[in-house]
Formats: C-alpha cells, structure tokens, sequence
C-alpha cells in the first residue's frame, strides 16, 4: 500500500516538473498556453494536497473523537470539501490531457502521447482509488464503525495519545 502512495506522490511530481519540459516548448503551436497554465496549477494542487491526504486521513480519524463535535463537523466538512476539489482537479487535468492528444498525433509528436496517455491512467488510478477513499471515510465518519475499523482507529488513538504524552514530557 505505501508503495502504491508513494508511487502516486511520484508520479504526481513527476508530471507536474515534466509538463514544464515536455508541453510548455509546445505553447501556442499545438497546445494552449492557458491549458499548460491550467493544467500545472491543478497538477500543483494535487502535488501539495495527495500528500497530506494520503498520509495523514486515518490518523486524524483516530483523534477527531478527541475533538468536540462542532469542531469535528467543522474538519469533517473540510476535508470532504478538499477530497470533491482533488476530485474535480484530477477530473479537469484529465479531460486537458484528452483534448491534447488529437493535437499530439496529428502533429506526430509520439513521446507527448504517450507521456499524455500515462499522465491519464495516473490521474485516473488517482480518481479511482479517491472515490474509493472518500466513501470509505465518509462511511466512517458518518456511520457506525464497522468492528476492524473501530479497532484500527481505536488503536491509532491510543498510539496518538502516547505521542503526544512524550511531546508534553519532552517539552517540559
């Protein structure tokens, strides 16, 4: 599973520094100029947020129930809103990508349809495995936990509490 988020993250980078060496020579002849802007800005996004997300969701599920319920909808409510817009980017990038391929094989550049067609399946795996995690945790966050997930963020929560133990001792 780690290897599968990193090489997520990876490829998300890698896209995102490739598409200023690949596409943007390509400004103006046969792609936008406004979708290369557009299309890295997402990619950007998605290169600063994926992290995050993927690192850090079931680790604030196992604290959230510290929280009082206000600021638990509060969290909840952003991060749902964060996982639509990671949606909605991935989305977007790809349906960029798409429309720059008919462009790409007419002008017989076949390195760039090949970097657009796999740029398409990461984003794609990306979108699948987001829809996948998002109604996992929404499952979580608003239904009654099934057994095993209750167990593993039950003890993610006791792991977090000791953590944060040491922190308080250490800076004391």
């Amino acid at each position: 599973m780690a290897l599968i988020f990193l090489g997520i993250l990876i490829g998300i980078w890698y896209f995102t520094w490739d598409i200023n060496n690949e596409i943007s020579p390509l400004a103006g002849t046969v792609v936008q100029i406004s979708l290369i802007k557009e299309a890295r800005a997402y990619l950007g996004f998605l290169s600063l947020y994926l992290p995050w997300t993927i690192w850090f969701t079931l680790p604030y599920c196992s604290v959230n129930v510290l929280f009082s319920p206000k600021v638990r909808r509060c969290a909840d409510f952003a991060l749902f809103l964060l996982e639509v817009l990671s949606t909605c980017f991935s989305g977007r990038v790809i349906s960029i990508v798409l429309a720059w391929l008919p462009r790409l094989q007419s002008a017989s550049l076949w390195r760039e349809v090949v970097w657009c067609q796999t740029l398409v399946g990461l984003l794609s795996f990306v979108l699948f495995i987001s829809l996948v995690g998002n109604s996992v945790l929404l499952s979580l966050l608003l239904s009654n936990r099934p057994k095993i997930a209750r167990q593993i963020i039950d003890e993610g929560r006791e792991q977090a509490q000791i953590f944060i133990r040491k922190i308080i001792e250490v800076g004391e």
